[in-house]
This record gives C-alpha cells, structure tokens and sequence, in this order.
C-alpha cells in the first residue's frame, strides 16, 4: 500500500509544472520523451536497487519509499524519480521555471 509523503521541503513551481504537464494530452510531447511504461519500469529499477545496494543507507531506503510512493495524484517530485524528473526534461518547463 502507497503512503502519502509530506512534501514540505517541495517548491510549488515544481508542483504546478507537474499538474500542467499531466493535464497535456497523452501523445509524446518531444522526440525521444519514454513511455509511461519505460517510466514506471525505470522507477521500479531504481527501487529495487536503492533497496538492495541501500540496506545500511537510511537515507537510500528513504528514497525508495519515496519514489515507491510516487503516483499520478501524489508526486514526489524528486529529481531521483523518472516520472517527475521527465517533467522538468520537458521543453516548456524552463519557461514555466523561470
């Protein structure tokens, strides 16, 4: 079960580029942008290996039960997650930074 992660530390620009870019249509946004399911295998890489190489890092299991936390509704916004950090690759998202 997914546990909601308090992002208090999160700037809400981060936040509102995020809920822009989910609210694009579903078709590919720039050339070369992974699938949604690249994204998710991606994550799930990342979270079996910050698991196994991360057993004495309580900062790396921290991350993993962060990025496992991670869905549509709630983000993580960490640059260490392939879902959020492919939102910050995406063109428009430097104006929306700036």
């Amino acid at each position: 079960m997914r546990r909601k992660i308090d992002l208090f530390q999160t700037n809400t620009w981060i936040a509102a580029a995020i809920n822009a870019e989910e609210k694009k249509p579903p078709d590919q946004v720039w050339k070369g942008e992974p699938t949604k399911a690249a994204i998710k295998g991606y994550r799930l890489k990342r979270i079996k290996f910050l698991r196994k190489h991360g057993k004495n890092d309580p900062k790396a299991l921290q991350l993993a039960e962060r990025l496992e936390a991670c869905c549509r509704k709630h983000r993580c916004l960490s640059g260490a997650c392939p879902g959020c950090g492919v939102c910050c690759n995406e063109p428009g998202f430097v104006k929306v930074a700036s």
